[in-house]
């Protein structure tokens, strides 16, 4: 195993010295937010007119760009994605001195046309989809929205009024700034308490194959149940301040400061075991921020203070090939979910481990009903080791499936895992 990692991490680094950084728009602008609707990446923009935000897109992997619409409000912060809908916040605290003003805007014909899902004087932040519910922060509470933003409700049990809320397979997960984590299995009604020790305060919250990873003050973190916490920092630099994580099954990406405020961004292929600096090309001033990052296909993208950035990671992975190198079979939560029409499930078969494993293996997903009876085969063939996507349709045939509870089941030989998802029509 010691042999196969350092062969990895050699190559990565030798790879790393031909991947680079390049800006591909918007140089000198502030883009807080990439949010990615099907295959249409999105950006704000502020427009010349101070009181003017204005989106584009592109689904050329950002070689151009598209004027999509505008929102006559400054500061368009974030975006999240809820069915055919597209949600953003304005982040707009007026210290008083401002009559109530849209703050949580909505579209349905991707960013063309905006209606206003929530009137709130001091603005909206941290918007979070999960299971169909949309989420917000206040400043001093929380709302959500269980009709797509038609109406919006207080959040009576959240843990704290001073945190911050993250949807990982299905579940909800809460982090105070007191380094407390809880988990929601019912959409944040109830909350058990998993940790009270955290290392630090914590800015960012993922699942990477069978591990949590928590990126905060103390660099990055890794947890098998948000229990137990161990940091995993090597290769990290001292000091450093991680503020966003992302990844695939096969790749993890973080970026963040360090004490002099200059932004790197990291990666890790081997489960956070080590992580190199792939921060080469990004040219931004000392002080300038990345607020958010986002992969599509073999490309990172960032949105900085100073445009629009890429990072083409192909290098780094075998990406075409899709061989990764984990021990652990993966199953991922379908995608979105609850769903309607259609749903994504991501799977991962490992390429290192037994002899067995280094051949292509049998593999069954299929779906299943509540009373386990069998409703559709989604593979049923050899498979290489890789990470893999489906899609599952609400119309199996000719048959159109009824709302309810389905499950999904990945068989590789001994390995089985179910997991669960809704359909909603």
């Amino acid at each position: 195993m010691k042999k196969i990692l350092i062969i990895s991490l050699l190559l990565i680094d030798f790879c790393s010295l031909n991947a680079q950084w390049e800006r591909i728009y918007f140089a000198t602008e502030e883009i807080f937010d990439i949010g990615l609707k099907d295959d249409l990446l999105i950006i704000p923009v502020r427009g010349p007119l101070y009181g003017q935000t204005t989106f584009y897109g592109t689904t050329n992997y950002g070689d151009s760009w598209d004027s999509l619409g505008f929102i006559n409000a400054p500061w368009i912060v974030e975006f999240e994605m809820v069915r055919n809908f597209v949600f953003c916040s304005l982040n707009w605290v007026c210290a008083g001195f401002c009559s109530p003003a849209p703050c949580i805007f909505k579209s349905e014909d991707n960013c063309i046309t905006w209606d206003t899902s929530y009137v709130q004087k001091f603005g909206a932040s941290h918007l979070l989809a999960h299971n169909d519910y949309i989420f917000a922060y206040l400043g001093d509470s929380f709302i959500y929205s269980t009709d797509y933003g038609n109406s919006w409700q207080k959040m009576l049990t959240v843990p704290s009024t001073d945190g911050l809320m993250y949807s990982i397979d299905g579940l909800l997960y809460f982090i105070t700034y007191s380094s407390e984590i809880f988990r929601s299995e019912d959409n944040g009604l109830n909350w058990n308490l998993l940790s009270s020790n955290l290392p630090g305060a914590t800015f960012s919250l993922i699942k990477n194959n069978i591990y949590l990873f928590a990126g905060g003050t103390y660099g990055i973190s890794r947890s098998l149940n948000g229990v137990g916490w161990e940091l995993c920092n090597s290769g990290v630099p001292d000091n450093f301040r991680v503020e966003i994580l992302t990844g695939e099954p096969y790749i993890i990406f973080g970026s963040g400061t360090d004490s002099t405020f200059t932004h790197f961004v990291l990666c890790s292929t081997n489960k956070g075991d080590n992580w190199i600096n792939i921060s080469d090309g990004l040219t931004m001033g000392q002080y300038d921020w990345i607020f958010s990052l986002l992969i599509k296909d073999h490309y990172l993208f960032a949105a900085t203070e100073d445009g629009i950035w890429r990072f083409d990671f192909s290098s780094l992975v075998n990406i075409n090939d899709q061989i990764i190198n984990t021990l652990e079979f993966y199953l991922s939560q379908n995608y979105p979910n609850p769903f309607n029409p259609s749903t994504k499930i991501r799977y991962t078969i490992p390429s290192v481990g037994t002899p067995l494993m280094k051949f292509p293996q049998f593999v069954q997903l299929k779906v299943y009903d509540v009373l386990g009876n069998e409703v559709a085969t989604l593979v049923d063939e050899y498979k290489p080791a890789g990470s893999y996507e489906v899609e599952f349709k609400s119309t199996v045939g000719s048959r159109q499936l009824a709302s309810g509870v389905y499950y999904y089941q990945l068989r590789v030989g001994s390995f089985a895992q179910t997991k669960k998802m809704i359909l909603v029509m």
